[in-house]
């Protein structure tokens, strides 16, 4: 470890600026030591190796997804030892000539293939393959069809194999809460106790009394406890924030959470230069409003004696953390070390203002969505706590928002000289949809609703408009705060809307009369008359 004398220096490793976060060729060791160590082998590696054992003529493996999500990990490890097998192209955005475009050089590469048989092995991003589909040469209009099919989830032709990084999800929901394999391996691969180049240099920092900060940020990172934190809210920018997590951010985030200048629950909520922390910082414990929190921040201020936290306080001396801090810092640790266990746990008695109904909520639901067998519990609580009580009263509400007096199960359709007009609609669970959907993406679950026996189309129900939901049954009026939202609502609004247009029955609302008229072989009936 000759050119890397500190922890610090070693963690550059994971910078997205460091020469490391691309495949080239380095020249110092020591750091191609270090990157070797942090290499973690992926399901979808796995599964690429499977193919590329079993590649076969004309065969093409697309190894396609975001930058930055390992495509070039992947590619350049198996580049060379798999050469007399396929072509490898290692990045499709690239071109092979100055006066060459990346479309260009894409047809050139399937006119060579073409020509001798030979397999191809291509690292494309998803955008790259929307361009080729659309301006790739007419001699490659199988190819354009197989990655339109692709793109549209459609199936593709035997001889395409495609490996997407978006099939193999950094997240997914377990029994306990949510699970990153990858990013807790790379936590624990960071932090662990053997044969860790890190480790042994956290060793000598801690013996010469160098870097304590960084030290106590290894310790924490180091903690089960908090990697669970560090996961749930890498899920929350990933839901509420749409925000993609790929390898090289993933590296780069794990950087500044431990050598930024604060400590680590500090520097999880900072907004640095980084896409995560970017998004994470909405997310900040410490702008939470609560009886128990305000109260903290208020004693803390006036510096009122409470002999529990300053015995809390020692207990944090002995782990390193000794300095006086602000309330917001320590509302932040309160946070973090919320299932660890410390001193008197004094931390503990803020656990309950950091609960997240919403992502448990959305769990739950999307669980019973994707994986959903038919049983008669399953029935049940979609149809009661979901349908019932969330979609159907939602929709009710903000379909209904400027006809308060339409009863339960009334939807308004429009005005008409004063008068408010709504058709009577059953709208119910559609079950048997549930079962065949096949989606499992984490970002969002397909809910099915059926009016009498007329099926509607699936509508896709992320975090946000899962919120927006709760918060239509409790009265809420949407603002243009919501718009994005709300769009995906008005979708199967419209949808309602259109079959209660053809409904056999009409409600007829004034100021003081509430008719309905239905028609029956040509027979028309009024009522409430």
């Amino acid at each position: 470890m000759e050119s890397v004398t500190s922890l610090r220096e070693a963690l550059n490793v994971l910078k997205k600026s460091s020469p490391q976060a691309v495949e080239v060729e380095c020249l110092d060791r020591t750091r191609n030591v270090l990157k070797e160590y942090l290499y973690i082998r992926t399901n979808i590696e796995k599964d690429f190796k499977k193919h590329l054992e079993a590649l076969l003529k004309n065969q093409v493996i697309f190894l396609c997804g975001s930058s930055g999500d390992g495509k070039s990990a992947i590619l350049t490890r198996y580049s060379s030892e798999y050469a007399h097998k396929a072509i490898f192209h290692l990045d499709a955005t690239h071109s092979s000539a100055p006066h060459q475009d990346a479309i260009t050089t894409l047809d050139q590469l399937f006119s060579e293939a073409k020509k001798t048989s030979s397999p191809l092995v291509i690292g494309i991003n998803i955008g790259m393959m929307a361009n080729y589909a659309e301006g790739g040469s007419e001699e490659h209009d199988a190819i354009k069809r197989s990655m339109r099919a692709h793109l549209n989830e459609g199936p593709t032709p035997i001889d395409h194999i495609y490996l997407d990084f978006e099939n193999y999800p950094k997240f997914i929901f377990g029994e306990t809460g949510p699970i990153s394999e990858f990013a807790v391996a790379l936590m624990k691969r960071i932090t662990n106790n053997e044969n860790n180049p890190f480790r042994a240099l956290l060793e000598q920092d801690k013996h010469s009394q160098n870097d304590p900060r960084l030290t106590v940020n290894f310790n924490l990172l180091a903690l089960a406890s908090v990697q669970k934190i560090i996961v749930e809210i890498l899920l929350k920018s990933r839901l509420i924030k749409d925000q993609f997590v790929t390898a090289r951010t993933l590296l780069d985030f794990m950087h500044q959470l431990l050598t930024d200048d604060g400590y680590l629950f500090d520097n999880l909520f900072s907004g640095s230069d980084n896409e995560l922390s970017q998004r994470i910082k909405f997310f900040d414990p410490s702008t939470l409003r609560t009886k128990r929190i305000d109260h903290f921040i208020l004693q803390f201020s006036l510096g009122l004696v409470d002999v529990d936290f300053d015995k809390f306080k020692q207990d944090l001396i002995v782990f390193g953390i000794s300095e006086k801090g602000s309330p917001a810092s320590f509302i932040r640790l309160f946070y973090l070390l919320r299932d660890q266990d410390l001193g008197n746990n004094y931390h503990h008695s803020f656990c309950e203002d950091f609960s997240d109904e919403l992502i448990n909520s959305y769990a739950k639901f999307w669980k019973l969505h994707t994986n959903f067998s038919d049983s008669h519990e399953e029935r049940t609580i979609l149809r009661t706590d979901f349908y019932n009580n969330i979609l159907l009263q939602a929709i009710h509400n903000y379909m209904n928002r400027n006809a308060m007096k339409l009863r339960r199960r009334q939807y308004f359709i429009g005005e008409h000289n004063g008068y408010q007009l709504a058709a009577p609609l059953d709208i119910r669970a559609d079950f048997e949809a549930i079962l065949n959907d096949s989606n499992n993406k984490i970002g969002y679950f397909n809910a099915y609703l059926k009016v009498s026996n007329n099926s509607l189309p699936p509508l896709s129900v992320n975090i946000n408009l899962h919120e927006l939901m709760i918060k239509l049954t409790q009265g809420y009026r949407p603002n243009k705060h919501d718009k994005n939202t709300i769009v995906i609502l008005d979708e199967i609004v419209e949808a309602i809307v259109e079959l209660a247009n053809n409904s056999q029955s009409l409600i007829i609302v004034g100021d003081s009369v509430h008719y309905e008229v239905t028609q029956s072989d040509n027979i028309i009936e009024v009522s409430g008359v």
